[in-house]
């Protein structure tokens, strides 16, 4: 069980720490898809977005 992470004195809960950490595979395959062109042909590409990184952000907390 994760508990609070003490940052300069400031108590910063566990998923923020999760957050920070799937921010990085979020923007690294954000700029891939990008890359191949796939995000220009998406109905929405905000959806997608929030929707990939969700996805991103559930395999942190399961991995962690």
């Amino acid at each position: 069980m994760m508990t609070e992470f003490d940052f300069a004195g400031v108590y910063v809960s566990p998923f923020f720490v999760t957050l920070l950490l799937a921010l990085p595979v979020y923007l690294l395959c954000r700029g891939i898809l990008a890359q191949l062109g796939l995000m220009a042909r998406l109905w929405y590409p905000p959806l997608f977005e929030v929707g990939l990184f969700i996805i991103i952000l559930s395999a942190v907390t399961a991995l962690i």
